[in-house]
């Protein structure tokens, strides 16, 4: 960190799941929302960010949210994680 600003923010952060794939969708976006919070603060002009998110009906909503924030916004979904899985990342390059 330089300036009390960071190049990049990583959020892995995922909450404790219930089983119920909705709520759990609200309670990533609820940390998602957190982490976007975070990075107005101290991610630097020209930053990145990577948040992981379930897939679900707020995605949409938050990707817009982004757009307005990041020069490219984009859904990733690693090789590694599971087909069945519903774990996505969203990725915010370059900060306006």
């Amino acid at each position: 960190m330089q300036n009390n600003q960071c190049n990049v923010i990583l959020s892995d952060m995922a909450p404790n799941t219930s089983g119920t794939r909705s709520l759990n969708h609200i309670n990533i976006m609820n940390l998602a929302e957190s982490v976007f919070d975070f990075s107005q603060q101290f991610l630097s002009k020209n930053g990145h960010m990577i948040i992981k998110l379930f897939e679900g009906n707020k995605n949409k909503e938050f990707y817009n949210k982004l757009r307005k924030h990041f020069k490219n916004v984009h859904f990733f979904k690693p090789e590694a994680s599971y087909k069945d899985s519903s774990e996505i990342f969203i990725v915010g390059l370059f900060r306006i």
